[in-house]
């Protein structure tokens, strides 16, 4: 799951929030952005996995999926 910061996400967001405490996922599980974004880790490993992106509120990380969304380069 990608979240803009993971400390954040898993302590604010919502769902993320919700989802560790009833053991169906862990801090671990959540992959940074900006990791994405720079190739250091992938936010799917293959064609058709989904990837979950849920902001917490850190705008120039908002802008830098929308345009890799827009221009094809998520991975």
């Amino acid at each position: 799951m990608v979240v803009d910061d993971p400390d954040t996400a898993a302590g604010h967001a919502g769902p993320i929030v919700t989802a560790i405490a009833a053991g169906i996922l862990a801090v671990d599980d959540l992959v940074p952005l900006g990791a994405v974004l720079s190739g250091d880790r992938i936010g799917r490993k293959a064609e058709d996995d989904i990837v979950f992106y849920n902001s917490v509120g850190l705008g120039i990380q908002d802008a830098a999926v929308a345009w890799a969304a827009v221009n094809g380069t998520a991975r």
